[in-house]
């Protein structure tokens, strides 16, 4: 079962703890873009729980990303997680 890839995660991590002043058009979209706005983007009939990711203030909201204090975040537990229920992109996604 393959899992997210390592380099993505690191990327995604590194943006939001080590830059201070973020871009999310150019540094953050394009790492959602690839792994999660198939179930979470612009696409309203396809979106799963009601979460958009392609918007930086709806990807804000709940305290799925916390800018600063990632680890903090529903994103990041998400990623990480080891339950097959829970871990995001769902293993049968790859």
């Amino acid at each position: 079962m393959k899992r997210i890839t390592p380099i993505f995660v690191f990327s995604v991590i590194a943006y939001f703890q080590v830059f201070s002043a973020v871009d999310f058009n150019r540094e953050v979209r394009p790492l959602l873009a690839s792994k999660c706005y198939a179930c979470h983007g612009p696409d309203e009939e396809g979106r799963k729980a009601k979460l958009r990711l392609d918007v930086r203030k709806d990807a804000l909201k709940n305290d799925v990303i916390v800018p600063g204090e990632v680890e903090d975040s529903e994103f990041h537990y998400r990623i990480h997680s080891d339950d097959p229920d829970e871990i995001m992109p769902p293993p049968e996604s790859h």
